[in-house]
């Protein structure tokens, strides 16, 4: 008998992400495309961690981050075969029941299993959640569902049953599941690196508290000074847009302004005749990035 070779974690997520999850009479993919299609030979190995563009809104800064979910995924998770082969086995015994219906009641028969064997009671679990409804906890390219179990006698979670949204419309178009083991040994490390939580500039940067649209704590590099009229916000700064082929008002450059010459560029600039120590007038590139990727 040939024996089969076990797919990597690497080649499982690939193989969700390109997934062909179908169509759905709600779902808008004939217009907006679907996320599978999309995927379609796309070399996910070369995906930055983060994704990220800047608009301007008025006198508003746009920011639109995302992390890169097969980063995500290959950096959290460890595919599990032996739980996805016990999971297989659940699925032949139902071939009616929908991709959540199983990944549901798997979780569930899992969980008490665990609890059994090692004579816990891991309160709270198995738990659904999908990641659509929670926005500001998780900022992947792609939503994603999963029922987290607490196995091998912890009282945190220890494995995803995963799918990925594979569709236009998130109501419908989820992958089949597939069963991984947290590699951070169950603590809150693969939830946070799922966060776009950082914003820099030059060698100056600000850290969320909050929304995007909360204020903007100020720090400075080891050894550096912040000047002492760096804005507090720079969400609050007035944005311009300077790809278009327009004037721009030279009161603007009495104050700090952002200036946003594409998408995918943004830039602080610093008062007009602005001058410190280090002769470091700017401007500095804005960026926004994850620091667990």
């Amino acid at each position: 008998m040939t024996e089969v070779e076990t797919p990597t974690t690497e080649e499982v997520v690939i193989g969700m992400l390109a997934e062909n999850t179908g169509r759905h009479f709600l779902d808008s993919g004939g217009a907006y495309g679907r996320n599978w299609e999309r995927n379609q030979g796309r070399d996910f190995r070369k995906d930055l961690s983060c994704f990220y563009s800047f608009s301007v809104y008025g006198s508003k800064l746009g920011v639109d981050a995302s992390i890169s979910l097969y980063r995500w995924v290959v950096h959290n998770l460890e595919y599990d075969p032996e739980m996805q082969a016990r999971l297989d086995l659940y699925a032949e015994d139902r071939p009616d029941a929908s991709a959540y219906e199983l990944a549901e009641g798997f979780a569930d028969e899992e969980q008490q299993r665990h609890n059994y064997e090692w004579v816990v009671d891991a309160e709270g679990f198995p738990r659904g959640i999908n990641t659509y409804n929670d926005p500001d906890t998780w900022g992947l390219s792609q939503v994603i569902q999963f029922q987290e179990v607490a196995a091998e006698g912890s009282y945190c979670a220890t494995h995803l049953i995963l799918q990925v949204h594979g569709g236009c419309d998130v109501r419908g178009g989820y992958t089949m599941p597939k069963c991984f083991r947290i590699r951070s040994g169950g603590d809150c490390e693969w939830i946070e690196t799922a966060q776009t939580s950082t914003v820099w500039a030059g060698d100056w940067w600000w850290e969320y508290e909050g929304s995007w649209l909360g204020r903007i704590k100020s720090w400075c590099g080891e050894g550096q000074e912040v000047p002492p009229s760096l804005p507090d916000s720079i969400f609050k700064l007035t944005a311009v847009d300077t790809s278009l082929d327009e004037e721009i008002d030279p009161d603007i450059l009495d104050d700090w302004h952002i200036e946003v010459p594409d998408p995918k560029t943004a830039l602080l600039v610093a008062p007009r005749g602005y001058t410190n120590d280090d002769d470091d007038v700017g401007p500095w590139p804005i960026s926004i990035g994850n620091s667990y990727l």
